[in-house]
């Protein structure tokens, strides 16, 4: 009886277990044709080159290398036009310069451009890249423009725009206490988010913040305003 039963189980067939197709891969969201800041920036100036190769075909004219004074190493083209002229809806001077990221020229009439005014003689430089790179940088060129305030901000020679107009990088005129209660001292050159919090910053003499001493150098900041890290002694290139 026993060996019967055994006889039973192992002559039992195995069950039949059928494939089960293969589950579909999920769909990938499309690519944004471009960046939302970027977006931004084309309708801010439409029609500007997005990058070296893009300007250079606008422009007829003499070509001459930029070389970095210290390296050595070529790092744009200036073109000498015949005579100066509006590019991309810029009034330039007859000598316009192109860099791997960006272009620019001096004024020869004042031109407003997201929300700030320049005056004839000074410089604006636009930057092909993308995100929040896609802005719009000028450089004071005349003594009026060595201190100002922009957006509240106050500062000196050289600023750099947010594709918004709101303030991204400049060297302080004076010492200035931002959003989330982070006070700088003048000469801190400091780099903004777009709402105006402080993300970084060198700072050239000791700070305190939240009672604890932050040494010269590079100081990062998070969105509330405390230290996200640090590295003394260091100011850059």
């Amino acid at each position: 009886m026993i060996f019967m039963m055994f006889t039973q189980i192992a002559c039992r067939p195995e069950p039949v277990v059928e494939a089960q197709p293969p589950a579909p891969m999920p769909e990938l969201a499309p690519e944004p044709s471009a960046p939302p800041a970027r977006a931004e920036a084309d309708a801010m100036l439409p029609g500007a080159p997005r990058d070296a190769a893009a300007l250079l075909a606008l422009l007829e004219g003499e070509t001459t290398p930029v070389v970095n004074d210290l390296s050595g190493d070529v790092v744009g083209q200036s073109v000498e036009r015949a005579a100066a002229g509006d590019v991309a809806g810029v009034p330039c001077a007859a000598i316009v310069t192109a860099w791997d990221e960006a272009w620019g020229c001096a004024l020869t009439r004042e031109w407003s451009h997201g929300g700030y005014t320049l005056a004839a003689g000074e410089s604006a430089t636009l930057h092909y890249g993308s995100g929040r790179h896609a802005g719009l940088s000028i450089g004071a060129l005349v003594p009026s423009r060595e201190a100002e305030v922009f957006g509240g901000v106050p500062c000196a020679r050289y600023v750099r725009f947010h594709p918004d107009g709101s303030v991204w990088r400049c060297t302080l005129s004076a010492a200035h206490g931002f959003a989330a209660g982070v006070v700088l001292p003048v000469g801190s050159e400091v780099t903004l988010r777009p709402d105006g919090t402080v993300e970084s910053a060198f700072v050239h003499e000791d700070l305190t913040v939240a009672g604890k001493r932050v040494p010269a150098g590079h100081v990062g900041f998070d969105a509330s305003g405390a230290v996200s890290g640090t590295s003394p002694g260091y100011f850059g290139d």
